[in-house]
């Protein structure tokens, strides 16, 4: 590993721009036997001033209080950090400008001649090369067009639907208010009412052709009778109307279906 000289004049901040610095630099250093010549901590030196220098946007140097890099290294001494600094520069790969107690120590990163790193900038989305969302277009664009080919080629051509689904008509909402009664009664209507309510509330509400069979039903029957089963089944919450029963009464309230037989009565003996 040779040496080189590293004191520059400035700061190579148009060198290092547009073209993914430090992405670069630390892949190179990886590769190489950095690692196992100057050390894992050198090494890890090197790749934090490159980091920071891609923070910064290679527009300045990165600086930092001696203090500074002995905490962000875990050295509680100067002496440990000079030596991993002094073996990073030794091999070429920093550049540092000592500070003062009122300025600021400077750091970048150098490319030395043993370690292998391309300069070409990245390719840009700037119209000579697609982006990724236009290169994920056209990818979609061929694979439609080979297999409307590959259709062409066996006889069936594939077209694309052009079919929208049409939208469900919705019916429109069932007014129990607005319907014609076959009683009159304010009694009725209301046991109409909630029965309706009813219905709504257990998620079961009347249709226009069920409220009408309903009501059809109810007609035939007496009022009464109609209003009792609208509120039986309002109360037991059941769908159906049903014809309330009658009370029975005892047997002997019963009226005789036939006369009963005449009594015989014994004759006394004379």
């Amino acid at each position: 590993m040779t040496q080189r000289d590293t004191t520059l004049p400035q700061y190579p901040s148009a060198d290092r721009k547009n073209i993914g610095y430090a992405i670069r630099y630390i892949k190179a250093l990886m590769a190489s036997d950095a690692i196992r010549d100057i050390g894992m901590e050198a090494v890890l030196l090197c790749v934090f001033v490159a980091s920071c220098e891609d923070k910064l946007h290679y527009a300045k140097p990165p600086k930092y209080w001696r203090k500074e890099m002995m905490n962000q290294f875990g050295k509680g001494s100067p002496k440990d950090l000079n030596r991993i600094r002094k073996a990073a520069e030794d091999a070429g790969l920093l550049h540092h400008v000592p500070g003062t107690r009122t300025k600021m120590g400077v750091y970048w990163t150098l490319v030395p001649e043993w370690l292998p790193m391309g300069n070409e900038p990245f390719p840009k989305g700037n119209g000579t090369k697609p982006n990724r969302s236009q290169k994920g277009t056209d990818q979609a664009a061929n694979r439609s067009q080979k297999g409307t080919e590959r259709g062409t080629e066996r006889g069936t051509l594939s077209i694309p639907s052009t079919h929208t689904p049409k939208k469900k008509k919705t019916e429109p909402s069932f007014d129990h208010a607005k319907v014609d009664l076959p009683f009159g009664s304010d009694e009725f209507r209301e046991a109409w009412e909630d029965y309706c309510e009813m219905r709504r509330e257990v998620k079961k509400a009347l249709t226009p052709t069920a409220a009408k069979a309903a009501l059809k039903k109810l007609g035939g029957w007496e009022e009464a009778d109609a209003c009792d089963a609208l509120e039986n089944s309002t109360a037991s919450q059941w769908q159906g109307l049903f014809l309330p029963d009658k009370p029975r009464g005892r047997a002997d309230d019963r009226e005789p279906t036939t006369p009963p037989p005449p009594i015989k009565r014994r004759r006394s003996p004379q």
